[in-house]
């Protein structure tokens, strides 16, 4: 049987072993709210569990944690607001086209298959995205049936088709983003219209918008499952060059390359911007940043400071100022 540590045992064990100073009743107390296996293991290291700072003090590692939770908080509120944003003009581009049960949308508009040839390996791969989108969507749609969510209930306990709004209330950002992609090339010039982030660029794959939602995907899951954020470890999609390169043409900011949670508040900002949010609003978001990134600076080893922000942070900043203000 394994015995349990109390925690005046873990703060001794934290100073015997990771030659970290941890004493008195305050910091006791936010070992405990922070939570030793939870939080503390998780902020003693950047990126990788190799990576650990020249933490001394068990006050650093809080300020870290303290860090963490403030950019969640500032975060969160406008991911939604995003996520929101964009189902609406997908759906405001769709209701144009007629009918909108789910059906009808996937017979005529999640067609981007047939831009290609049937002998093309890309045809090949929009087909499996397609099909495994609509397995997706019927398992959450059942998902939720089962759950008893009222929207769904009530369309199936009426006989009706289920609309795409319907539907949009319970898919994943993740699925919206393979939404997208699936659309044909026509939709998704009219729904980047509607963004006013891409205009009407639209690749030969047409997945601009679908890669800047899987940006987004990982970062709002981390933040809504109060996971760890501060050191981007959350990333799980592969950040595609021209994205990336399209947002540095489009604000100003360079060497945006999605490593520090920096570059995320510049996408934000940015969509923020594009989807019609006050410049005020969207200025009172940066300077929260960078008065908690000031307090980190003060508070932690520089080593630590230069991991979690990066040593542009105050060029990516000013320029980011800059883009909101014109």
């Amino acid at each position: 049987m394994v015995k349990g540590s109390t925690t005046n045992s873990l703060m001794k064990h934290i100073r015997d072993n990771h030659n970290i100073s941890i004493n008195g009743s305050r910091q006791k107390t936010n070992l405990i709210n922070m939570g030793y296996y939870h939080d503390y293991k998780g902020y003693r290291f950047i990126k990788d569990v190799t990576n650990k700072p020249p933490y001394n003090d068990f006050e650093e590692i809080t300020v870290v944690y303290k860090f963490d939770m403030k950019i969640k908080s500032l975060f969160y509120p406008h991911i939604m607001f995003i996520e929101t944003a964009i189902k609406n003009r997908i759906l405001e581009t769709l209701v144009g086209y007629g009918n909108m049960d789910l059906e009808t949308v996937f017979n005529k508009h999640l067609t981007s298959y047939q831009q290609y040839q049937s002998s093309d390996n890309r045809y090949h791969k929009a087909m499996k995205s397609r099909l495994q989108l609509r397995e997706k969507i019927y398992s959450a749609v059942s998902y939720n049936y089962t759950n008893k969510e009222p929207v769904i209930q009530h369309y199936y306990h009426s006989n009706k088709p289920l609309p795409l709004w319907a539907i949009f209330e319970v898919i994943s950002l993740g699925y919206l983003g393979n939404f997208y992609k699936c659309l044909n090339n026509q939709i998704k010039t009219e729904v980047n219209k509607r963004m006013k982030t891409l205009g009407t660029r639209v690749n030969q794959d047409g997945n601009e918008l679908s890669n800047i939602i899987f940006l987004l995907k990982d970062l709002r899951n981390s933040v809504a499952h109060n996971s760890i954020i501060f050191d981007c470890r959350f990333k799980k999609a592969n950040i595609n060059i021209s994205v990336t390169r399209y947002i540095e043409e489009m604000t100003g900011v360079l060497n945006v390359r999605f490593i520090y949670i920096t570059d995320y508040f510049v996408l934000l900002a940015f969509l923020l911007k594009q989807l019609g949010v006050d410049k005020s609003e969207i200025q009172q978001l940066i300077k929260d940043l960078k008065v908690s990134a000031d307090n980190l600076y003060q508070k932690v080893p520089h080593q630590a400071y230069a991991q979690i922000m990066g040593s542009d942070f105050r060029t990516k900043i000013y320029s980011l100022e800059q883009f909101i203000r014109n």
